[in-house]
């Protein structure tokens, strides 16, 4: 919406000249959108090591990822937006309390009614994906991360940012020494796109405040059709590579079972 607001404020110019109804006269609620960050369910606390499946144990040490085209949908099809593009950076959460507060997106003036479906992207529409965004003004997500995750490159945002150190050597102590596995899971460019749909009945009340409450588990990421990522294999730490972007499309198709709305 923060991206909208000349083009909406020239919509309701059009509408105010030609007699037609302006839609925010009618009733409508605040809808929050809450997000917390998970490992296998539990509040994901960076910093903290972490059992990994195959018995190695981990380090979390970063994630963050844009979501966008966020709408509500009725049974006839219209969308209701409630946000173009925003940032989720859940690496501050170093304390299971901070863990447990989630990131609050607030949408306002959203039209009360009956919805039946929730679409949310992740990552950064095709649109936007581009050097212009660092012109945007100041206040706007994409210029105010444009230095940390644009990546001239791919001539595209980092969508998503997962770092961490695995025990590849399995003694039980985490420590970027040689032995144990750094990796950086940087996804972007257009192809690595996802839109998902939440179809379930959402009522907006009049008045009222609406929480949508989301959880992203950071596992559920790394858990492909052939099984659990294997943070063993040297050539799967990192996604840096413009021309092969094959595990970053597969980390980023993954948030169809990562991402939840409660």
């Amino acid at each position: 919406m923060k991206l909208l607001k000349a083009a909406s404020l020239l919509f309701f110019a059009i509408i105010l000249a030609t007699g037609c109804k302006d839609d925010d006269s009618g009733p409508s609620a605040t809808v929050n959108l809450n997000f917390l960050a998970t490992y296998d369910g539990n509040p994901l606390v960076f910093q903290q090591t972490y059992d990994y499946p195959d018995g190695h144990k981990l380090l979390i040490q970063k994630l963050d990822f844009y979501i966008s085209n966020v709408a509500l949908i009725d049974a006839n099809g219209n969308k209701t937006e409630l946000v173009d593009v925003d940032f989720l950076d859940f690496t501050e959460n170093t304390s299971l309390a901070e863990a447990e507060t989630p990131l609050t997106i607030t949408a306002t003036k959203i039209p009360a009614g009956s919805y039946t479906n929730l679409q949310i992207g992740i990552g950064v529409p095709a649109n936007l994906n581009n050097e212009d965004a660092n012109k945007l003004p100041v206040g706007n997500p994409l210029r105010d991360t444009y230095n940390a995750q644009f990546w001239s490159d791919w001539g595209s945002f980092i969508f998503l940012k997962s770092e961490g150190i695995y025990d590849n050597d399995n003694d039980g102590t985490i420590e970027n020494n040689g032995e144990d596995h750094p990796f950086g899971h940087h996804c972007g460019t257009n192809e690595s796109y996802v839109l998902l749909n939440f179809n379930k009945p959402i009522e907006v009340v009049a008045n009222e405040t609406l929480d949508l409450n989301f959880s992203v588990d950071w596992l559920q990421l790394y858990n492909h059709d052939s099984g659990m990522h294997d943070f063993s294999d040297p050539t799967k730490l990192y996604t840096h590579n413009p021309n092969d972007l094959t595990l970053a499309k597969q980390i980023m198709a993954n948030f169809v079972k990562a991402l939840s709305l409660n």
